[in-house]
């Protein structure tokens, strides 16, 4: 069946047209093929879309529970407390808005590596163990993978994550208001409160990556570093002359 592209004038109010959407009117100087050239409305949508999931994951994963982190350090930081404009003399800046961005990240990578010493450990402590990968298998399923990766284990970064940047948060705000200071009461509760709930859904989100990646990079689907139980042989039919043989020995 054939396919009408539209001609430039043709275009509905709103459409981006070959140049709007990067800015260069050569298909080759914007690194396209002839494919990519015929279809400039529908090359411009998927490319959008891609950096939209992408960037969606890794925010939630090191971006706001690193920011989290940093809010927290501004109970105890000046430098810091003007970054983020909560100071009472200084309104925030662009470099402060560039301050923090960058300190985000950092922040939230440092937090991940405390997340992976502490929260990963406990998990695999209490009974979600790490699956056998069989790595072999992940070029034939690498998109999979990637969806894997996207819907659970960035979830799982999320709220681990989160945990260990709200538990530091809370202890600097504890420290600035000093350490034998009254209970604050409901503050304290939601803190409490919120903690579980992110314990927990990190728990569900592991465990369901867990389960689903072995199953798809593993010959047995088996989700857990146990031992595989050994089996016996079936012994074969008796000799003519009524002996039976030897047993033969456990393989596994």
């Amino acid at each position: 069946m054939p396919i009408n592209v539209p001609r430039p004038d043709e275009q509905a109010p709103g459409d981006f047209g070959p140049d709007e959407c990067v800015g260069l009117s050569d298909p080759q100087a914007r690194g396209e093929d002839i494919a990519d050239a015929a279809f400039p409305r529908v090359g411009c949508a998927r490319s959008m879309k891609d950096v939209t999931t992408g960037n969606f994951g890794l925010f939630i994963a090191y971006v706001l529970p690193g920011f989290t982190a940093l809010w927290g350090l501004s109970y105890v930081s000046e430098p810091v407390r003007a970054w983020l404009g909560t100071g009472t003399a200084n309104a925030p800046t662009v470099g402060g808005f560039l301050y923090v961005t960058l300190a985000s990240v950092a922040a939230g990578m440092i937090t991940s590596t405390l997340r992976w010493l502490l929260i990963d450990t406990l998990h695999h402590w209490t009974g979600i163990r790490l699956p056998r990968w069989d790595f072999s298998r992940l070029q034939e399923n690498v998109t999979a993978f990637d969806v894997l990766i996207e819907i659970h284990y960035r979830h799982y970064q999320f709220h681990a994550n989160m945990l260990v940047a709200l538990a530091f948060a809370y202890a600097a705000r504890r420290l600035s208001l000093g350490l034998w200071s009254p209970w604050i009461g409901w503050l304290d509760g939601g803190f409490i409160l919120l903690v579980v709930v992110l314990f927990l859904g990190s728990r569900d989100t592991l465990a369901k990556y867990y389960a689903r990646t072995a199953r798809l990079l593993s010959d047995d689907g088996v989700p857990t570093q146990t031992a595989t139980r050994r089996t016996r042989l079936p012994r074969p039919p008796a000799e003519p002359s009524g002996r039976q043989p030897r047993d033969i020995p456990f393989v596994g």
